[in-house]
């Protein structure tokens, strides 16, 4: 008997807070239960541009303190070396008329061709 009664006792303290869940306090109507659910949505979306801020934040500190280490790595880095010893860059050569082709000849080759077109087979 004490079981069966432990056991209703147990079910009506969890059928009331399915109750409390449902509504956000006792006697609410169903439009306070609406704006309560809507306040909770506007307060998680704050919190959500609030740490997606910070996220941002945090990302650009990042980025400015690698760019800080990358620029404090460079300046400790050694001076280029000079171009070794006598050596010296081969000289171009000059640029050649035509590309370097013989001058056209003043039109003797048309009437070459002619000819051998006209010829006989």
């Amino acid at each position: 008997m004490l079981r069966a009664l432990l056991l209703a006792a147990g079910l009506t303290l969890f059928a009331g807070t399915a109750q409390a869940q449902d509504q956000p306090w006792p006697g609410a109507s169903a439009f306070d239960r609406h704006r309560y659910d809507a306040d909770q949505n506007l307060q998680a979306m704050e919190r959500r541009r609030r740490d997606a801020d910070f996220r941002q934040a945090e990302a650009a500190r990042a980025h400015a303190a690698s760019r800080n280490a990358a620029a404090r790595i460079e300046s400790g880095r050694a001076p280029a070396l000079p171009y070794p010893g006598t050596r010296q860059p081969a000289p171009v050569a000059p640029a050649r008329p035509n590309g370097g082709f013989p001058p056209p000849s003043p039109g003797g080759d048309v009437g070459q061709i002619d000819a051998w077109l006209d010829r006989p087979r």
